[in-house]
Order: C-alpha cells, then sequence, then structure tokens
C-alpha cells in the first residue's frame, strides 16, 4: 500500500469539534483522503463534487429515500471523502438500505454532533489541510535542493539512486535507454535485467509520467516505477524495489529524481551527439583510405572506444526511399538508434559504427591476425534484421557485407563491396534483406558493367522496342517477359502471377519475339534478355 501524508477521514475524526461524532457506515473509507470541505444546500450540489471533499449537510434537500439514495451513489461515483449529517432536525435517521450502500462502496456517513456550527467545523478541518500541504511543499523543496546540489556537483546517474535511496530508505535502480546501461543503490542480487525487459516489451504501457506498480514480477518484490520522459519519449525508469510501502513524500522524492534523471540523460545525449560526429568523421577517413596522410588513426579510433586491426570486413545498411526531411527521415535516424541499441545489449559497442556522407549505416568488424574474429558476421546481420523487421519502418533496408580486407588503407574496397550487396538487397521483393558480396554471383558483374555504354547498348538493341510499345499502348510487355524469365518460361504459372489467361501470356510473348527479333528458347538470346532486363533495372538503384 502507497502511504500518504495527506489527511484522511480517520484522522479527521480525532479532531477536538468531532469527538463526539459517529461513524454510521463505510468503516472501510476511513484512509479516503480529505483535501476540501463542502456544504449541501441543495439537490444540484452534486454536480460540482470534484473528489476528496467531506460533504456536511443538514439533509433537508435531501428527506426521502429515492434522493438520499441517489446522493450516496453520486458521492461514492465522484470519489467524495465522506458524508457528514446533522441528524434530528430534518430527519432523524438513516435507512438501513441507505447505510448498506454506503457500507458497500466504502464511504463513510458521519454523525456530526447536533450542537456543532458549521464554521465550527470547517476552519479547523481546512486549517489542517492547509498545513499539510504546506509542509508537503516545503519538503518537496528541499528534496528539489538536495537533487539540484547534487547535479551541480556530480550529477551522475548513481550518485541521483544514492541521493533518492538515502531520502526514502528503499533500494533504487535506475534505467536508462539511450545507451542501455542502468545504476543500482546499494547493490542488489536481484536481476535488474527481467525489469527492464518488461518495461520495454511494455513501454506503451508504461510510457505516462505517473507510478506503477509491478507486483508479480520478482517474487516477494513490489516494485515501483516512475518513467523518465523528455520531449515525450520515454528515455528511462526509476525504479523503487521493496516499495510495499511508500509515503506520499517518498512519491515526491521518486518524481524529482526522475526529473534531474532527465536533465542528466540529456546532458549524456548531447555529449553523445559530438561524439557520434567525431565517430562519423573518423569512419569517413577510413571508408576514403585515408590512413597516409598523416592521421593516427588507430589512437584516435582508441579515444573513441573503438578498437582497430589488420583485418577488416565491412558491413553497410542501406535503406530506399527516404525523404531527407520528411518524417521517413525522422525514421532514419531511429534506424541508426537502433542499432546502436542492439550493438550496445550484444556487448558490442566497440565496433566502429557510424554513417557515411550517402547516410547509410557504416559497421566496420575489425581484428587483429592473431585474435579471433568477433562475432560471427552472418549471425549478426541476421539477429540485426530480426531487430529491425520488429519496429515495421516505412522503407525498404538492405543489408551488405564486403570480404575480409587486410590492412586499413584497404577498408575502402570493402565498403565498395558491401555498398553492392546492399544494393542487391534492396532489388528483393521483402522489406529487409542482406547478401554477402561473395555470394551475390553474377550481380558483381552486372554492377561493374552497370551505365556503361555496353549494357546500354545491350538495353538499347534488346528492349527498346519493348519499351516503346509499352509506353505507346500500355501493355506491359516488359513485366510480363520478366515474369516469364522468372517463371522458366512457363506459361501458365506466368498467368497465375500476372493474374492473365494464359492465351494472353503467349500472344504478348509472341508480339515480344516479333518486336525484338529473339527466339527466346534459343539459350543465347535468353542469356541476352537476362542481362539486358537486369540491366535496365538496376540501373535505377545502384
Amino acid at each position: 500500500m502507497i502511504q500518504g501524508t495527506y489527511f484522511t477521514v480517520r484522522e479527521l475524526l480525532n479532531l477536538q469539534v468531532l469527538k463526539n461524532s459517529e461513524v454510521l457506515a463505510g468503516n472501510g473509507g476511513l484512509d479516503r483522503q480529505v483535501s476540501n470541505v463542502t456544504f449541501f444546500d441543495a439537490p444540484d450540489a452534486i454536480n460540482w463534487v470534484k473528489g476528496n471533499e467531506l460533504v456536511v449537510t443538514t439533509m433537508y434537500p435531501f428527506r426521502d429515500t429515492v434522493s438520499q439514495k441517489l446522493l450516496v451513489e453520486e458521492l461514492a461515483k465522484k470519489g467524495a471523502s465522506a458524508l457528514g449529517i446533522k441528524l434530528k432536525r430534518y430527519i432523524d435517521a438513516l435507512p438501513a438500505e441507505i447505510l448498506e450502500i454506503a457500507e458497500r462502496h466504502s464511504l463513510p456517513i458521519l454523525s456530526i454532533p447536533y450542537e456543532c456550527a458549521w464554521v465550527d467545523l470547517i476552519n479547523p478541518i481546512m486549517a489542517e489541510i492547509l498545513n499539510r500541504q504546506l509542509v508537503k511543499l516545503e519538503t518537496s523543496e528541499r528534496i528539489h535542493k538536495s537533487f539540484v546540489e547534487e547535479v551541480l556537483q556530480d550529477g551522475q546517474l548513481n550518485s541521483i539512486a544514492k541521493t533518492l535511496h538515502n531520502l526514502i530508505k528503499k533500494p533504487i535502480t535506475i534505467f536508462e535507454l539511450f545507451s542501455f546501461t542502468s545504476t543500482t543503490y546499494p547493490d542488489l542480487k536481484a536481476d535488474t535485467d527481467i525489469v527492464l525487459t518488461e518495461l520495454l516489451n511494455q513501454q506503451e504501457k508504461y510510457s505516462k509520467f505517473i507510478a506503477y506498480k509491478l507486483e508479480k514480477l520478482i517474487k516477494d518484490c513490489v516494485l515501483f516505477v516512475v518513467p523518465i520522459r523528455i520531449a515525450q519519449k520515454t528515455e528511462g525508469y526509476v525504479v523503487v524495489w521493496e516499495s510495499n510501502s511508500l509515503s506520499e513524500i517518498d512519491i515526491i522524492a521518486v518524481e524529482h529524481a526522475a526529473t534531474v534523471s532527465a536533465l542528466q540523460i540529456q546532458k549524456l545525449k548531447s555529449v553523445s551527439e559530438t561524439r557520434r560526429r567525431f565517430k562519423d568523421d573518423l569512419i569517413n577517413i577510413l571508408l576514403r583510405g585515408e590512413e597516409s596522410i598523416g592521421y593516427n588513426l588507430k589512437k584516435r579510433a582508441q579515444e573513441l572506444g573503438w578498437k582497430l586491426g589488420v583485418n577488416n570486413i565491412i558491413l553497410v545498411v542501406n535503406v530506399s526511399g527516404i525523404n531527407h526531411g520528411g518524417q521517413n527521415w525522422a525514421q532514419l535516424q531511429n534506424l541508426y538508434e537502433l542499432v546502436s541499441r542492439f550493438m550496445i545489449k550484444g556487448r558490442l559497442d566497440s565496433i566502429p559504427l557510424g554513417v557515411d556522407r550517402s547516410d547509410r549505416i557504416v559497421i566496420i568488424f575489425s581484428w587483429e591476425e592473431q585474435e579471433k574474429i568477433p562475432v560471427v558476421i552472418t549471425d549478426f546481420a541476421e539477429k540485426l534484421k530480426k531487430a529491425i523487421r520488429e519496429k515495421n519502418f516505412d522503407f525498404k533496408i538492405g543489408i551488405g557485407i564486403g570480404s575480409c580486407k587486410q590492412k586499413l588503407d584497404n577498408i575502402p574496397e570493402s565498403f565498395e563491396e558491401a555498398c553492392i550487396a546492399a544494393k542487391v538487397s534492396l532489388l528483393s521483393e521483402k522489406d529487409i534483406e542482406s547478401n554477402e558480396y561473395g555470394k551475390i554471383g553474377v550481380y558483381k558483374v552486372i554492377s561493374e558493367l552497370l551505365n556503361s555504354q555496353k549494357a546500354e547498348r545491350i538495353v538499347s538493341e534488346i528492349l527498346q522496342p519493348i519499351i516503346s510499345h509499352d509506353q505507346a499502348y500500355n501493355i506491359n510487355l516488359l513485366e510480363t517477359l520478366e515474369v516469364f524469365l522468372k517463371q522458366d518460361c512457363n506459361f501458365r504459372s506466368t498467368s497465375k502471377c500476372l493474374y492473365i489467361h494464359h492465351n494472353t501470356v503467349r500472344y504478348r510473348i509472341n508480339l515480344i519475339e516479333e518486336l525484338c527479333k529473339i527466339n527466346l528458347r534459343d539459350p543465347n538470346d535468353k542469356l541476352n534478355v537476362h542481362l539486358a532486363i537486369n540491366f535496365y533495372k538496376y540501373s535505377k538503384s545502384f
């Protein structure tokens, strides 16, 4: 239970003015909060009840059972603290039916002493409420100052956790989602990763800046969670362990901790953005092969927390359909953050990661001759594909892996290969695909000849008659030809793919052979058409 420092109905009954009052019903609600007092002198006064009020009345407007029943039901519905009534004026007692309704809703009904004037009742109650609010404000200010001093002196998340622990005497964990780190004070044997996994799996559920209780996650331990919000985005969580009971002041302290943690995380993000610019600069120097111009690249990489060795393999993540400045441009930034977090979670943050000048995400797997490769790159690519696929980006994503090159000045070769493999991946019908340069086969030749005069001549000689016919008559002969070749020149399977009759396919193929003066049963003609289609299709992507 979260204990409050607020004024309750139970404490209300200890006031001198109510020492002779009696609880007629609703004992289960004596711990309800009282934040105000209101007087009812008309039946429609119920419309202005906001909750947590002690409602007092002579019952003059509610002298019949029907109106009394409606009054109690509505007060319970609107969250009133209690109903205080003066008997022996307009009614002598409440019917048992009304008391049963109050009991069912745990709404306390208090008998106010007959001799008690309203002013004598309201003044001491409001004085107590205001005094507690003042104490709460002063305490909140003191807590705020202690956190501000901590931020100015140190500001690290572990010191914030320690300060919060000293205030509320509970173990504290602060999760930071920017780089997926956490700090706990004091040390716990409990597995904090279980908590983080739950919060990430239900991130939308735990996104509002309110407190959440996790009771069944860890045996015999109730967790109290407040999200750390920055610019309407959850950037972390403050978790209080063993929080079966927290006072209102404790909760205020946790919320202050979340606020100053947000400031610290924002500072970390700013520093990280600066470091990212340095990292991107170094990545681009490596991709241009500028090792010989005097830079001590290995030393610079080490200063950025990276490790460069003799053997190097480049992995490129490329995308298609990006509008720089549009919504999916922001998604491209989210894609980079996803890849970065994926590597941090896999303890691969010492592997160089950056963005080249064409906005391709670049990863350099680098290791020394005597060392093992840091990760099986094909497995890494498959797991990365899975992580990306779960986020449902609005653009196609291609992953390419270059071959291993020795020495840093040969990195551009592996990079060029990875770019080609990534572009081949983008040509897949899947939303995300990956390819190794060493396994793309004929596409190596196609990529080398693309945009050359020889490729343009092949396209012009073989496909131009079809392209011109399609533009003139809108029949889609080129699409029919491409599908026909993919279906191993089978008329019926082609018709199923295109949703047309197989005789229509026969007519179109005959027309194509007539226009292009080819015979698709001839292996040489078939190969030439395959090459021409690939040159025409891929020249738009490469």
